[in-house]
Formats: structure tokens, sequence, C-alpha cells
């Protein structure tokens, strides 16, 4: 159904006690226009209204916001719960945008998911780093797609600019990897605070090892749980299905078995600190 923001405002207004709002697809959404008060919405979720200009939410008790689309404008005020936020779409494909439209708001939040449909390059993070400090953050969660033999340890910046992290997933799809042998490239940033990290797409290709490796020798002291994952990730349960169901299913299982196979040799010998919890799957 298509809605513009004057048909959710007055949706609003008559639902007093709607505490999850999800908006998708509209092509008559320009502005949405949330202004106080509404103690019981608890979570905002716009999805590729790609006629969208401006999301403004001021005097409301917010915990989650969920946007999915092009770059646009966002005013949020006097939002105190806000404290989980998921960004995707064509947004994300330069994070310095991401950082012009949120800088102001991500210090106050304790759960940040970030989506792409590229991998992020180390310049990218670097400003990344530089601009945002994400001080009460407690999870991260990024989704990339990477192209052959890309470096993963951009996610160091992003991790630096959360000194309190506790919780870290990587997802990644990689396009034609290239398994080729080079010395692995060493980054010496301790991780005081970080408890658990989540590797999702793990393929046994040397980048893959290098991130894994950063994390054990610079959370050594903090880690309790590593988990290598050789599933691919999906995007959508569509995609889930589909891959399962599909013809190239048997082929799908060989390749995450051959993955398997690499990941298990890989740490065969890797000494992995016994208080570690480390799987993998």
């Amino acid at each position: 159904v298509n809605v513009n923001g004057e048909a959710v405002e007055f949706l609003l207004r008559k639902c007093s006690l709607l505490e999850h709002l999800s908006v998708s697809q509209s092509q008559h959404l320009t502005s949405l226009k949330i202004i106080g008060p509404f103690p019981s919405l608890k979570c905002l979720e716009i999805r590729l209204c790609h006629k969208l200009n401006l999301i403004e939410v001021r005097d409301a008790n917010l915990v989650q916001l969920k946007y999915r689309g092009s770059r646009i404008e966002f005013l949020l005020e006097n939002v105190p719960m806000l404290v989980e936020m998921f960004i995707g779409g064509n947004v994300t494909h330069d994070l310095s945008d991401v950082v012009s439209m949120l800088s102001s708001y991500l210090p106050q939040l304790e759960i940040f998911r970030i989506s792409r449909t590229d991998n992020i390059t180390w310049e990218e993070s670097e400003i990344f780093y530089s601009n945002v400090k994400m001080s009460n953050l407690k999870q991260l969660l990024v989704f990339v797609y990477v192209d052959g033999n890309d470096s993963l340890l951009w996610v160091t910046n992003l991790i630096r600019a959360s000194p309190c992290l506790e919780r870290f997933v990587l997802e990644v799809v990689r396009d034609e990897p290239k398994f080729v042998n080079r010395k692995l490239k060493k980054i010496v940033t301790p991780y005081i605070h970080l408890k658990e990290v989540k590797f999702v797409g793990y393929l046994g290709i040397k980048t893959d090892f290098e991130l894994v490796m950063h994390f054990l020798e610079n959370a050594a002291a903090s880690l309790e749980k590593l988990v290598v994952d050789l599933t691919e990730p999906c995007m959508s349960t569509y995609e889930s299905v589909w891959r399962y169901n599909c013809p190239f299913t048997d082929e799908i299982v060989e390749d995450e078995s051959k993955a398997r196979a690499r990941a298990k040799k890989q740490f065969k010998n890797i000494t992995v600190p016994p208080r570690i919890d480390f799987h993998i799957l």
C-alpha cells in the first residue's frame, strides 16, 4: 500500500498503543515526521521508500530504528531511549554518508548493524574512526559483499571507534575468492572488552584466516567465544529457501565442506586458549 507522511502520522495519532511501525516500498512517502509524545512506539522501520527525503522524530520513546534506502536527512531530537539502529541500502555505499547522517546519534547506541553490497575500504574505515565515537556500543554487526581476496582488516577501525564493544559479528559474501599464499598482515590494537566474535561466511582464504588470527592476538585477554561459521550468510528468507532447494544445492554443500576442511587445517596447529569457546560450524 502506498502511503504518504500524513497518512502515517494520522495512523500514529489514532493508534496510541502502537509499538512497531514498518513502512516498505511506498512511492508516496517523501517525508515522515513523528512528533510526540508517542510513549508506546518502540520500533520504527523504513525500507526502500525511494522518494523519501526526511525522517524526523521528536519526543518519542523509540528504542529501535531500522532504515534501508538512499541517503536522506535524519532529525532525531529527544529520543533518549534509542539504543539500536540498523542501516542498509544505497546510503551505505559510502561510509562518509553514514557519518554525516548519523554521527550525532551513534554515541548513544548500544547495538549498531550495517549492511552494504560491497566491501569497505581501509580509507573509508579511517574516516569513520576519525569522525565517530560509539562510546556506549556493546554489539556491532556488519554485512558486506567482498570481491576476490580483498582485505577485511578495515574492521579494526570500526571496533576502535567502539571502545566498549563486547560482541562483533561479521557476515561476508565473497565473489570469486582467490586462494593466494602470502604473509599475514598484522595490526596491533588491543580490544580489552571484546568477549565474542562471530565470522559468518568463512571460506578459509588468506584474508579470512588473517582476520581471525587478528582477534586471537589482540583480544586474547578478554575473548570468551569465537565462532567460525562456514555457511554463506543470507539476506532474506527467500534467498535461504532458494539456496537449499535450488539445482545447485549439492554444489553449495560441497563448497561449504571444502571450506570446513580448509578451516580445520588452518587452525590445527593454532593454540587457542582453553577458556575461549572456539567453534568451527
